[in-house]
């Protein structure tokens, strides 16, 4: 979904280029590079939704993961996450879909389905196609969920 004027850029951090990377500082040999300003760096846009009416489903919040280079021909958006909240459910407090999408191929890599109590995730759907796992590329699942909710 596209941002509007409705969405606010929270912040902006540097992070390894993909999400949960931990990337240990390794020593330039003199075969390498020296000037570490050239080098890709990864950043995330934290995007809030402002204006959501918090008694039926809403797009919360999403995260776009870009590369930045001192080459711009480099420069590339990688993925973005999108986290859909639906506050109408029997047990908990909220259900969560999260979502993650390749920008460059504009497709859906990843989603899961969590349902969350007092901030804490707490029940699975154990007879369903949705659980706490991901259930990868199944964007006619993800569709199908969003059309329920009544965001798509």
């Amino acid at each position: 979904m596209p941002l509007t004027k409705d969405w606010k850029l929270d912040s902006t951090i540097l992070k390894s280029p993909f999400r949960g990377l931990y990337v240990p500082y390794v020593p330039l040999d003199r075969n390498d590079t020296t000037y570490g300003f050239l080098e890709n760096r990864g950043y995330c846009h934290y995007w809030n939704n402002k204006k959501v009416n918090k008694s039926k489903p809403y797009l919360r919040n999403k995260e776009i993961h870009f590369t930045k280079s001192y080459w711009l021909w480099k420069n590339e958006l990688s993925f973005e996450i999108n986290y859909y909240v639906n506050p109408t459910t029997e047990i908990g407090d909220y259900l969560q879909l999260e979502t993650v999408s390749l920008l460059k191929h504009n497709e859906l890599l990843s989603a899961r389905i969590t349902q969350f109590k007092n901030g804490e995730e707490f029940f699975i759907f154990e007879n369903s196609v949705l659980n706490d796992k991901m259930f990868g590329k199944e964007e006619k699942t993800v569709d199908s969920i969003l059309k329920k909710w009544k965001i798509k």
